[in-house]
């Protein structure tokens, strides 16, 4: 992990150099990196909010931190030179030792700092081998142990500041009950299922327009819901909550290009802390369950149920989506966290809250029919496509259909690499190889399709070698592909990338499918490895009610058509 090392050097160094300048500088500069860290955590969404936001809203949770971090740690620096003129002296081994204990200090702390900033930044799920966290297969957060730091600066200076801000640094909005779990927050801030959704919302682009609870046992509610839910909703000692939100996209919440919003269940939560014990550490719960207002008016539930399923808007005006968390009923909610936007909630005994179980399941509505049955149930379909048109491309494009399926099944006890797979052995993500075998393969260990989210549909593309009738046209076709974009294009314009492919050799399937990970270029595919008589199937995630119109690769393209249904 390249971060690792980056930042060993950095806290070896620092000590190393704060040794030589000597205790008494060293002292002196952590307080500097103490107190400009402790303003930093304390003017953060003040910052983020009023500023940042207005600049670039993608970055500005992060830049919003570093920025004034730097600033701050100037300040006091300059301020130090100014004020304290002279050094104390005290003999070589003193400052060695005691400079560079501090100087690893006050590393660890700015580190720590820094690693936070920069994880708050639209960067990926992973930055430079650091991953600490991962959505597990029922779509909760889980650790990630390979995905660490040696030294961990993250957990280390957002723990000692959050400890910071209920002591000496203590105000009325501490950073350990109002920013619980910070490397937590942090890590999941990157985390989405859909590459196109952004990760912030603007402030005023989210409204709080209903609140209910109830505590449980619910007697009433359908058992096709209860199903999916949970049995928690049956039992007592828990306590059902339900915050309905309106999305305004005249503050697009989203990225302003697209205009699908796409919410996943790490980008809400809520802060819940003790009832009887106050001061004790507040938690962060994710929803279990979201309910949206369909184009038809009527209220769809769908149950975070895996690390796929997410909630996308159906108004490119305002959507009017409510989220389900059920907590024990020793705890209280806090604030609501939104794509990092705090929306207040109304504390329990507000008379605003409806608490009533039939109001509250009329709210959440019926299971999304999506949810019934396997995600993906479209009817195969072919498609036609036409002659290619320009430039050799080096894949040409044979077959085009609407379809999830793998062109071969495999036992997901037979095959090497990653892969993870739902309930139902639909893929999730995978970069492996599975062998192909000729005995039949168990329903219960088939591997034989991805899955796909209610509101997405897959077309599957076989594509070929494109024939070049020369050694100088196969070197042409070879230089085309290393860095031309593979797209469809549907009957709106949008384009749309492979999210995944499946290469059929003789033997075994290669199969390579990651949602953070989109396949932008070509030369991502396995072309060079192709040998004749092995099939190429690219795998597109598309919108719903589309007609795919174009196959494209660099200035090579096919006229297609394919009805994609609502």
């Amino acid at each position: 992990m390249i971060l690792n090392f980056i930042i060993l050097g950095f806290v070896l160094f620092m000590a190393y150099w704060w040794g030589n300048q000597g205790a008494f500088s060293a002292i002196l500069h952590t307080a500097a990196v103490v107190t400009a860290g402790s303003l930093a955590f304390a003017t953060w969404e003040l910052w983020t909010v009023s500023v940042f936001m207005k600049l670039n809203a993608a970055n500005a949770w992060g830049v919003g931190l570093l920025i004034p971090f730097v600033i701050y740690l100037q300040v006091f620096r300059l301020s130090y030179d100014k004020l304290i003129k002279s050094n104390v002296h005290f003999t070589t081994m003193i400052n060695m030792i005691v400079g560079g204990l501090f100087g690893f200090i006050s590393a660890v702390l700015a580190a720590g700092i820094v690693v936070v900033g920069i994880s708050y930044m639209s960067l990926g799920p992973n930055i430079l081998g650091y991953q600490p966290f991962l959505l597990g297969p029922d779509g909760r957060v889980s650790t990630n142990a390979g995905g660490a730091l040696w030294i961990p600066v993250d957990s280390m200076s957002s723990n000692f500041y959050a400890k910071l801000s209920m002591g000496s640094f203590s105000n009325d909005t501490p950073l350990k009950k109002f920013m619980p779990d910070l490397v937590q927050q942090a890590g999941t801030f990157r985390m989405h299922v859909d590459g196109n959704a952004t990760l912030v919302a603007k402030p005023g682009s989210i409204e709080l327009v209903g609140s209910y609870t109830a505590k449980t046992p619910f007697t009433a509610t359908d058992d096709t819901l209860i199903g999916i839910i949970g049995n928690e909703i049956r039992k007592g000692n828990h306590r059902i909550l339900v915050f309905d939100t309106k999305w305004l996209f005249t503050k697009p919440p989203y990225n302003g290009v697209d205009s699908t919003l796409r919410i996943s269940p790490t980008q809400v939560q809520l802060i819940t802390y003790d009832v009887n014990d106050p001061d004790t550490p507040t938690q962060l719960i994710q929803p279990i369950g979201a309910s949206k207002v369909t184009e038809e008016g009527q209220r769809s539930f769908i149950a975070f149920k895996d690390a796929q399923t997410m909630i996308a808007g159906t108004n490119p005006q305002a959507d009017t989506i409510a989220f389900l968390f059920i907590i024990p009923q020793t705890r209280a909610p806090g604030d609501l966290l939104i794509r990092r936007q705090r929306v207040h909630v109304p504390d329990l005994a507000d008379s605003s809250y409806i608490k009533d179980e039939p109001q509250i399941t009329t709210v959440l509505g019926r299971l999304d029919e999506s949810q019934t049955a396997v995600a993906n149930t479209d009817t195969p379909e072919e498609g036609s496509i036409g002659n290619r048109q320009g430039n050799v491309s080096g894949m040409l494009a044979t077959e085009i259909s609407l379809s999830n399926k793998l062109p071969k099944q495999f036992s997901k006890n037979r095959y090497t690499g990653p892969m993870n797979y739902n309930s139902d052995n639909q893929i999730l993500t995978i970069n492996a190889e599975g062998v192909l075998s000729h005995e039949n393969v168990s329903q219960a260990n088939a591997i034989k399709e991805f899955y796909v989210p209610s509101h997405k549909a897959m077309v599957r593309v076989l594509v070929d070698l494109d024939k070049a009738q020369s050694l100088l046209g196969r070197s042409y076709a070879t230089a085309a592909m290393v860095n031309s974009q593979v797209t469809l294009i549907d009957d709106k314009g949008s384009k749309w990338q492979p999210s995944g492919y499946a290469l059929l050799q003789e033997g075994k399937i290669r199969v390579l499918k990651d949602p953070d990970h989109p396949l932008r270029v070509a030369k991502q595919l396995p072309i060079a490895d192709m040998r004749k008589g092995e099939e190429l199937y690219l795998y597109f995630e598309v919108d719903r009610g589309r007609v795919i119109t174009r196959y494209e690769l660099g200035h090579a393209n096919q006229d297609v058509r394919l009805t994609v249904p609502e």
